[in-house]
């Protein structure tokens, strides 16, 4: 059981979703609740979460506290934990019920990305709503799923910087319900177990089938006759038995296939079968190339061929009108700088893909892509690697086009070619992250004007002017990375600078000597980052100013850095000690590359 603070803390968090301050009247009540909860964690959250969705009157709550005193009298905790799971369930409207039990294609404990599932929503047809000039259907399904949150039947694994979630997962006893009800339903099946009685739901017809363990029972004959599978997920050491030619050709109703991670170096040509298949995730798989027939699948809104060895995409891509997202890269740890990242060639045909909302990572080596690209107005997130110099007037000029544009990601050909990006006269207002990798003549002019950015990465910038002036009004940023970005000693945020700032990642500044930080500049940093700054010998001293500071990471310092740091009669040492969490390391074992497709 948690302590009585934090029962109550976790009670009022989910019952009220921060809004308890609207409802003094309530406090004695939540109190009650939580004593009948006995404290324990599932209990106070499946309450809480039904409560969440009833009037906030002391009437309507008296009511419920005296049904769960009623019910204890008969019945143990987890017997009503389990009936309040299963109200929670049928209170919910239609579309939500068949979001919900998807989570049972997963296994028990997994935590998917919150953007895979909502994809996978769409795909499925579980949204309601179509397209319109301002939502799109990914964000009614991101709404489904705040609404699925906020009613606590799933729960967020991984938060973003800015609190968005990244990663969900439901709890294990409702997972056990929603196993349950599942089956009732014909909604999917989760084949666990690796040896599974004769005449079981194996000679049934699912709609959905989850194969997290390969079964004894089970031989492709056997699953020829599952012809009404819509959609079919592979999981540990089955996914080398059921990648086959056979498969392709046995399912085809299919509208989802997710092989991510399968033991598969090639995609059969049969894959040409699945007319009906609307997502496709090849992603962590060791394929070089897609065959011919992906042509065929005129209705895949979702091609996921992240960390694959696909480098050029055939030419019949071009007839896959309905795509939406186009994710393509491969991150290669074996090298360092801008050759980490590889993306895909298109040679031809790009600008029929006029549905694609995410496009990354696009080769643009060849700058005739670049025109292309105008016809792609629907975009939301474009990533380009590998431009060069020449082409950055004509990418400026397409990236005006895209109205609804709010990730950006330019990478140059190599780290010290200039990316040419000033001609960019009306940037889209809705850009709220821009990741620049190369060398700057000088910060564009128009970034000033990103009044909705969130999050700005600038690498190997190599700026002779501080940048902090053209950013000091940018009152939404919440992440700043600068690495290799400017060559001067210098860095200094005045009094009112960049007032919403959350995380500050300064690295690999060659001249840096040191960073000034005026008492009501950055008042928010929470994450401070320094490293392979060699020209800095002493902690920064206005680090004190940075009152809500909870983490800072250093690395790869000059060692006098670290000797003032570690001498315990320094300043530099009390500076840090007051750090909630302060960590050196000779590497940056705190990197991670940004990712491109979350």
């Amino acid at each position: 059981p948690l302590s009585p603070n934090n029962a109550l803390k976790l009670f009022v968090q989910k019952a009220f979703q921060f809004e308890e301050e609207k409802y003094p009247e309530l406090d004695d009540l939540c109190k009650e609740f939580v004593k009948k909860c006995n404290r324990v964690p599932l209990a106070i959250v499946t309450i809480a979460g039904r409560l969440s969705t009833k009037r906030k009157t002391t009437t309507e709550w008296r009511k419920v506290l005296n049904q769960l005193d009623s019910l204890l009298q008969s019945n143990s905790l987890l017997d009503i934990v389990n009936q309040v799971m299963l109200e929670s369930y049928h209170d919910l409207p239609s579309h939500l019920k068949r979001c919900f039990l998807y989570f049972g294609l997963f296994p028990e404990g997994y935590s998917i990305s919150c953007m895979r599932l909502i994809r996978l929503w769409v795909a499925e047809g579980f949204v309601k709503e179509e397209d319109s000039e301002n939502s799109s259907m990914e964000d009614f399904a991101d709404e489904y799923l705040a609404e699925l949150v906020r009613r606590c039947l799933v729960h967020v694994s991984r938060v973003d910087f800015d609190g968005r979630p990244k990663t969900c997962h439901v709890y294990d006893l409702m997972h056990k319900l929603i196993a349950r009800i599942c089956k009732e339903q014909m909604f999917c099946q989760a084949m666990k177990d690796t040896i599974t009685p004769p005449n079981s739901y194996l000679d049934s017809a699912p709609r959905r089938l989850s194969i997290i363990k390969k079964n004894d029972n089970v031989t492709l004959e056997r699953a020829q006759k599952w012809k009404k599978v819509r959609s079919c997920f592979v999981f540990d050491d089955a996914k080398k038995w059921l990648v086959t030619k056979k498969l392709f050709s046995s399912f085809e109703l299919l509208i989802g296939l997710d092989l991510s991670n399968a033991y598969l170096d090639n995609l059969p040509k049969q894959v040409g079968n699945l007319l009906n298949l609307k997502y496709l995730s090849l992603r962590n798989t060791n394929i070089k190339s897609l065959p011919e027939s992906i042509g065929n699948l005129e209705h895949l809104q979702t091609l996921n061929l992240k960390q694959t060895q696909v480098h050029e995409l055939p030419v019949e891509i071009k007839k896959l009108i309905k795509l939406r997202h186009l994710l393509a890269y491969y991150i290669n740890i074996q090298k360092f700088g801008m050759e980490r990242l590889e993306g895909v060639k298109l040679n031809e045909g790009l600008q029929n893909l006029t549905s694609l909302q995410k496009l990354s990572f696009l080769d643009a080596s060849d700058g005739s892509i670049i025109e292309e690209l105008k016809h792609l107005t629907k975009l939301r997130k474009l990533g380009i690697i590998k431009l060069k110099a020449q082409y950055g007037d004509a990418l400026c000029k397409t990236i005006e086009k895209m109205s609804h544009l709010c990730s950006l990601s330019i990478w140059a050909m190599k780290s010290d070619d200039m990316l040419q990006l000033q001609s960019l006269t009306n940037p889209p207002s809705s850009l709220q992250r821009l990741y620049l990798y190369g060398r700057l003549e000088s910060l564009p002019n128009w970034i000033r004007e990103l009044k909705n950015l969130s999050r700005l990465y600038l690498k190997w910038s190599n700026l002779k002017e501080d940048p902090l002036p053209y950013l000091k009004d940018l009152s939404e940023l919440l992440y700043l990375e600068l690495y290799d970005t400017y060559i001067g000693d210098v860095l200094h945020f005045k009094n009112g600078w960049l007032k919403g700032l959350k995380v500050l990642h300064v690295e690999s500044l060659p001249m840096l000597k040191t960073i000034k930080i005026d008492e009501g500049a950055i008042p928010y940093v929470e994450e401070l980052k320094i490293g392979k700054c060699n020209e800095m010998v002493q902690v920064p001293r206005d680090m004190k100013n940075l009152t809500r500071l909870q983490k800072l990471y250093l690395y790869d310092m000059h060692e006098q850095f670290i000797n003032r740091m570690r001498d315990t009669g320094s300043d530099d040492y009390w500076i840090i000690n007051g750090i909630p969490l302060a960590e050196y390391s000779k590497y940056d074992h705190f990197a991670t590359l940004h990712n491109p497709d979350s």
